[in-house]
This record gives C-alpha cells, structure tokens and sequence, in this order.
C-alpha cells in the first residue's frame, strides 16, 4: 500500500464490504470487495467513501425488480454465430447495439434500452429520474468527472467487454475519430512545409511532446503510435495494449 493511502479494509460501504488493498492507479486507490450478493469486485476507494459506489452492481437490478417488470417493453435481439455476442435492438430506433452473451442474459427481462440522443445503449431506471447506459453496466463503473467509458474500437455501440474500459477524460481524448481540420489522416501528425518533413506530436499531462519530424509520413505515423503506447498504454483506434 502505498503512502498516504488511508486503509479502508474490513469497513462497510452499502452491500459493499472491503477485503483488501488491491492496487493503484493514477494515483487512485483500488480495493478489494465483497458484495452481500456474494460477488467480489475491485472498487475505487473515492467512489465508496463519497458514497457513489454501493454494491457489484445488483442494488440498481434489485431496485428495477422491486418495481415489477409488467410495464416493460422488452427489446427484440438475437445471439449471433459465435454463441457470444448478442445482437439487440432498440425501442426508439431501427439501429441496435453488440454485447456479450453473459452480460445480457441476466438483465434481458428487466430494462427497456432505448439509443440515446448522443448515440449509447440507455435505460431508465425508473426513480428519481436516474437512468444508465449499457456500457455503466458492464464496466459497473459511472462516469464521473475525471473518468469516462472509452469504447476502444470507437463504436458506441459496441458494448462487448474486450471492446471497453474506464480511462481518464485525457486517455478517452486521444482515442477520439480524426477532426475535419486534420489534413494528414492522423491524429497528432502534420506536415510541417517549412522544411518539407512529417512531424508527430502527442498531448500527455497538458503538455505538448515532440515526438520528431520524418521524412515521409508513414515514419511519423509509427512515431506516433511508439508515443500512445509509451504515454497511455495502448495504441489508438487498434487497442493494442502495452506489454
């Protein structure tokens, strides 16, 4: 554990009981929980002190249960080939969104998912007007003001685990599509015509790093890449994670 850590271990939050120290990450400390459901989770010590985080994720499902499940207009999907992936389709829309098999099956009976204005898998929950998007459900993870949901393929609506993470507001940024102002076809490349060369550069900690400047573009490329890997720990749009 690391210093200044405060030991949280043995204490209670909501259904939530603590078992250990786990790790830390960006300066963030994780911990290792067990639900009364019988689950064990990792959660970020923040969200259980200030009362975000009170269960594996079966407080939200209990709640939808208690409301009853008559008024529910289920969503038509389908399992794909591949006996995983499910494919379900919304109420509000012709589109549909892509999960895991495992994740679906339990929840299938028990929330309408509609796609919201900005393009996600949401539902609603039903009281106090809280509502949740599918991704918050598998990652069991809300948003909050440093940490997002980053689908890593860039498909909003490609739900599946391996195609999902919590990142920082920074992370989630680099892994945005290409903006129309960008003439190179990549993020953090541009050709510099005062000396006929590709420079690549990357944005980590509010600072601008050089990255070098190449002779032909595919090299900046690369440069870039080597950079996303060194400062975030994956490559953008292939997500090809850091050893």
């Amino acid at each position: 554990m690391g210093y200044g850590i405060i030991d949280i271990t043995g204490e209670r939050f909501g259904r939530l009981v603590v078992d250990s120290f786990a790790y830390t990450k960006n300066n963030r400390a994780y911990w290792n929980c067990t639900c009364d459901c019988g689950t064990h989770c990792v959660k970020m010590g923040k969200y259980l002190r200030n009362g975000d985080t009170k269960s594996c994720g079966c407080l939200n499902i209990d709640r939808v249960k208690e409301m009853g499940l008559s008024n529910i207009k289920r969503n038509k999907y389908e399992i794909l080939d591949d006996g995983k992936t499910v494919k379900v389709y919304f109420n509000n829309t012709d589109n549909y969104f892509l999960c895991d098999l495992e994740d679906w099956q339990p929840i299938a009976d028990m929330f309408t998912w509609f796609e919201s204005e900005h393009g996600y898998a949401r539902t609603s929950l039903g009281y106090d007007n809280k509502f949740m998007f599918f991704h918050s459900y598998v990652l069991n993870e809300f948003p909050t003001r440093y940490r997002v949901c980053d689908h890593i393929n860039r498909n909003k609506l490609d739900n599946r685990k391996n195609n999902l993470r919590m990142t920082t507001i920074q992370e989630n940024n680099i892994n945005q599509k290409t903006y129309k102002n960008n003439k190179s076809g990549h993020v953090g490349v541009y050709f510099q015509s005062s000396n006929g060369k590709w420079v690549a550069h990357i944005g980590y900690k509010k600072r601008i790093i050089d990255c070098g400047s190449y002779e032909t573009y595919e090299e900046a490329v690369e440069a870039r890449k080597r950079a996303e890997l060194e400062y975030f720990g994956y490559i953008k749009e292939t997500g090809m994670h850091s050893a």
